[in-house]
């Protein structure tokens, strides 16, 4: 069990604390079940502009540790996990499920609009790698569930908001994800640039040979 920073509200700067698993639990009965209702019902009826707008009131935690504050040197503690937000999913039910069962997902439950999914992440508990491991978890939920995780989620001191959900799946024995050089971005190798020769002012086969072409 780990503690996390919670704030009230998108613009809060001063947290308290909450268990992880009691975060995952209050969503799951239904601890902010009528704040998540309403904005599923606003969110219908007014759009989604109103909706990001009054999700900003939400309780959210900092899924990656314990601050003191929002500002990401303010870290106490790294948590071990990595937010994964999955949005616009066409089926976040059977997504949801899908994902609970990959060994490295410790939660995974719908988001507050009810059209996207959230997963808690294993990771290394070393917030030194806390970049190099979610470039790790990204490539690996597209290359083995095809999914997209929102690159915001990079950020140590992201937000997650809380949300309502009786069918949220979690995994205490989840295990961390595998970080290695592999998972950095890949970068394009660059060719070398293009130096133009004059006929009979060179020796070619010098030419040649610092290409590579002999």
């Amino acid at each position: 069990m780990m503690q996390l920073s919670m704030f009230y509200g998108a613009r809060a700067t001063k947290p308290t604390k909450i268990d992880s698993d009691q975060f995952w639990e209050d969503i799951r009965t239904g601890k902010w079940e009528k704040e998540i209702t309403d904005l599923r019902d606003l969110l219908r009826s007014k759009g989604k502009e109103a909706y990001n707008e009054k999700k900003k009131e939400l309780w959210a935690i900092t899924m990656s540790g314990l601050f003191l504050q929002r500002a990401a040197n303010s870290m106490v503690r790294y948590s071990g996990l990595i937010q994964g937000d999955i949005d616009s999913v066409d089926d976040p039910e059977k997504l949801r499920d899908e994902l609970s069962l990959d060994p490295h997902v410790r939660a995974s439950f719908l988001s507050p609009s009810g059209k996207g999914v959230k997963l808690a992440i294993r990771v290394p508990d070393d917030p030194e790698k806390h970049k190099e491991s979610f470039f790790a978890a990204e490539r690996y939920f597209l290359e083995k569930h095809g999914v997209t995780i929102d690159p915001s989620c990079k950020d140590i001191n992201r937000i997650c908001f809380t949300s309502y959900d009786p069918e949220l799946k979690g995994n205490e024995d989840a295990i961390p994800i595998e970080v290695g050089e592999k998972n950095y971005p890949k970068i394009a190798p660059q060719a070398p640039p293009l130096q133009k020769y004059r006929y009979g002012t060179v020796r070619w086969d010098e030419v040649f040979e610092s290409q590579g072409m002999v």
